[in-house]
């Protein structure tokens, strides 16, 4: 369970002055939950994020990871692992000379021994199905490529949770089904627990819980379902419903049954244009 209680962080700009970007956070997330981290830009979800990694400490507050304090140093690596960060620039996630190399990276820097590592590293590229570029030097993949191998790396770690900082931004449509379907794949078969910060409510639709963040603060914290039905408070943060989103809301209102957690199968699809 990731569990943040009264948390603030503020940025420090010069001696004495700092800029508060979270404000009494405080939430409870069980293992294997889906999470949208909703809200404008500079609402404070990268912010939030690295503080659930422990790549930012608090000023106040506690959190904790699956019994872990981020924050104490005989515990942060054991906490890091089990929250790794994919974020919006694969390129921050890239750091070896080949696809396999950068996936064993985490791992080797672990102390984990060479047989397990390579036992690892094949698991996950059959996982991911890429077999085809594994030798392949990152910067001669597409944008999406290089976050399915960033989010590889990551996977190698056998994290409890992914946090995920809008992976899917900076990327083409080819490239955003292509990482969206590893992250579906991922929450169905194995139960990952996803933490996923975004202005593309579609991209979180089949989420259990909508976090809004404005200005560093908890707005609300809802089903899509309650969110879709009151649009109005998305509106108000420049969070706007999609035209099928739109559709849906009206289904909803009028009391016909959709399970948004079947968004992007055919038969949610049919049963919105019936």
């Amino acid at each position: 369970m990731i569990i943040l209680s009264e948390v603030e962080y503020s940025y420090p700009q010069d001696k004495n002055v700092s800029v508060k970007a979270l404000t009494e956070i405080t939430f409870k997330i069980k293992k294997g939950q889906q999470i949208g981290l909703l809200g404008p830009n500079g609402s404070g979800k990268s912010t939030l994020l690295n503080v659930i990694n422990g790549i930012l400490k608090p000023s106040k507050g506690q959190v904790n990871i699956f019994g872990l304090d981020p924050f104490n140093p005989m515990q942060k690596w054991e906490a890091k692992k089990k929250v790794p960060i994919l974020f919006q620039n694969p390129e921050n996630n890239l750091i070896a000379a080949t696809v396999k190399d950068d996936i064993a990276f985490g791992l080797e820097n672990m102390g984990i021994n060479t047989q397990e590592i390579r036992k690892r590293v094949e698991k996950i590229i059959h996982e991911l199905d890429i077999k085809k570029i594994s030798n392949r030097e990152p910067h001669q993949l597409s944008a999406g490529q290089k976050q399915l191998v960033a989010l590889s790396g990551l996977l190698a770690l056998e994290p409890e949770f992914l946090l995920l900082d809008e992976p899917g931004s900076l990327l083409d449509f080819k490239g955003w089904t292509m990482l969206k379907s590893a992250i579906d794949k991922l929450r169905i078969d194995k139960g990952l627990g996803i933490i996923w910060a975004t202005n593309n409510l579609e991209e979180v639709i089949e989420a259990d819980l909508w976090i809004l963040l404005s200005k560093g603060r908890i707005i609300k914290k809802d089903k899509p379902e309650y969110f879709i039905r009151n649009f109005e408070l998305l509106e108000e943060y420049n969070l706007y419903l999609t035209p099928d989103l739109k559709i849906a809301r009206e289904m909803i209102i009028n009391g016909k049954k959709l399970d948004l957690k079947k968004y992007w199968q055919d038969e949610w699809v049919d049963k919105l244009c019936s």
